[in-house]
């Protein structure tokens, strides 16, 4: 996939026209779910006469304890309904996963959301430079994502002072067709190329991220979309929380989550093709670039104060 970097600061006007209408990282759980936090089933470990020989149970520990070059004692990930007697006589034993363990994942499945998401990014594709453009600029911004910003040089900092990592600005990826984009909040500058994800999120919930210790379920789709879009070898997931330490983890591509992207993200980009083609065969064509001044008009409109900073209405900005 060819792509292209983008040089804007993220928040920025040109920023977020440059997403418009595309499938970005932060977009991609309207699209699919998560699939879940990943589930480590209990493991046991058999003693050599555990079992019979010949039993299917036998057959499974063996094969496992192969792939895992366990030795003397094989493992068992889920035990198959042979080993319930065993479990229940108390002839095997809970035991730690293999070292070379992955947790498992659900794959992540179709949102309910994805005709939303579709006539949302058609819609935008016709506001991208528009007079509407200061309207869906202004609600795009919430006041979470004001103090994220605002908190976002320290946690930089921050991850720099714990890491040892030297921390840039990557701008914004968009592919030669521009239908999928991604922002990551930070490129690692010494080594291969690594992503940084930042969030900044109220007291309550950074502690709840602590305290899991894992990537939120409610950002593994944008950390692992990223991912996949851009094909670095690992992603950061910071929380920053300026009165508590940081959770701080490395995200490595997670092959369950990317063969989902493979299989559903190539539709809903033919689907949102096939709906511009559409808009195009209405006579809707997106709106021409408005000079500076008009457009800022528009986006102070939108945001309820003109240049002075006096309240004003909406139609006042025409």
């Amino acid at each position: 996939m060819t792509l292209e970097r983008i040089d804007c600061r993220q928040g920025s006007d040109d920023w977020h026209r440059q997403r418009m209408g595309l499938l970005t990282a932060s977009r991609a759980s309207q699209l699919l779910t998560s699939g879940g936090a990943p589930r480590v089933p209990q493991h046991y470990r058999l003693a050599d006469d555990a079992i019979e020989p010949s039993s299917r149970a036998h057959r499974q520990a063996t094969i496992y304890a192969t792939l895992h070059a366990l030795d003397p004692y094989p493992v068992i990930v889920e035990p198959c309904s042979a080993l319930t007697a065993l479990i229940s006589d108390g002839r095997v034993e809970p035991c730690d996963p293999p070292p070379d363990y992955l947790p498992v994942r659900k794959p992540p499945t179709p949102s309910g959301q994805r005709e939303a998401l579709l006539t949302h990014l058609a819609t935008e594709w016709r506001q991208q430079w528009s007079a509407d453009y200061g309207a869906e600029a202004a609600q795009f911004e919430t006041g979470w994502m004001e103090r994220g910003r605002a908190l976002e040089p320290q946690a930089r900092a921050a991850f720099t002072l714990e890491t040892d990592r030297e921390v840039s600005d990557p701008g914004f990826w968009v592919d030669a067709d521009r239908h999928l984009g991604c922002s990551p909040d930070g490129e690692l500058i010494d080594g291969p190329a690594e992503g940084l994800e930042l969030k900044c999120p109220s007291e309550a919930r950074h502690q709840q991220y602590l305290r899991a210790g894992v990537v939120p379920a409610e950002y593994w789709l944008q950390v692992q979309f990223s991912l996949w879009l851009l094909g670095w070898p690992r992603w950061w997931f910071m929380s920053y929380h300026p009165h508590w330490p940081s959770l701080i983890l490395p995200v490595d591509p997670c092959p369950v989550t990317h063969r989902a992207l493979d299989e559903h993200v190539p539709p809903f980009v033919a689907d949102l093709r096939a709906w511009v083609d559409w808009a195009r065969s209405q006579g809707v064509e997106p709106a021409e670039r408005m000079d500076g001044a008009a457009d800022q008009r528009w986006i102070d409109g939108a945001r309820g104060v003109d240049s002075a900073g006096h309240a004003v209405q909406l139609e006042d900005a025409q």
